[in-house]
């Protein structure tokens, strides 16, 4: 039987560009533009993932915010929230989404593209993730990380003390808490501090991309 993904935003482009990436290693996709769509579909049959978009505050309804904290807290579903320029998860403060986040998101744009190039670099709980090996080989994997494509984004949060950061971002000469985990309940909870990850596709089309959303969503799927 495939694993089964929701992917839910609100951004048409952000929707396939990763259900282009999970599909190609065989999950059963579905692709949500609302919290209630996403609602809808898990009511029709069980799901294993949820990857969560940064979207706007007000399309979400107090109990579909609970919903999703029951989810992984008590299904023990898996959750990716990943993050972007619009601002929009300090919104949720005081919600289940913030008792979910592992990091406390910080007001404002972040890091933009008027700053030094972001690039990214495995921690060293990172480095032990399998997840995040995108070539063989430790130390090589460790190299590759900056070389990646830089972002022109990064979110700043902080990580709660709950939580394990596996990459970090390097902004000149100051570090950022870029992907980072926890657990919660009977679940587990992924924040990415950016959503640029297809600039990864540059000159080696999904050689890097497809696998490291793959991968991250098969280590998601693994019972904790």
């Amino acid at each position: 039987m495939k694993p089964k993904l929701l992917i839910v935003d609100d951004s048409l482009t952000v929707r396939m560009d990763l259900g282009e990436a999970f599909e190609a290693s065989g999950f059963a996709i579905t692709l949500c533009p609302t919290a209630a769509a996403c609602r809808e579909a898990i009511a029709r049959e069980p799901y294993d993932l949820i990857v969560l978009g940064e979207m706007p505050r007000k399309l979400f309804r107090p109990e579909e915010l609970q919903w999703l904290s029951d989810f992984v807290g008590n299904r023990g579903g898996g959750l990716i929230l990943v993050d972007g320029r619009r601002g929009e998860w300090p919104l949720f403060k005081g919600t289940p989404i913030e008792t979910l986040l592992p990091v406390d998101v910080k007001s404002g744009q972040g890091k933009t593209a008027s700053s030094p190039p972001v690039r990214l670099q495995l921690t060293e709980r990172g480095a032990t993730v399998p997840a995040l090996e995108l070539v063989s080989g430790s130390t090589d994997n460790a190299a590759l990380w900056p070389l990646l494509p830089a972002m022109h984004w990064i979110a700043s949060a902080t990580a709660k003390p709950c939580s394990e950061t596996f990459l970090e971002a390097m902004v000149g000469q100051t570090r950022a808490p870029a992907l980072v985990f926890r657990r919660f309940g009977a679940g587990k909870v992924l924040y990415a501090g950016f959503d640029e990850s297809w600039r990864w596709r540059y000159e080696v089309a999904d050689r890097y991309h497809a696998r490291y959303w793959n991968q991250l969503g098969k280590w998601m799927m693994e019972p904790p």
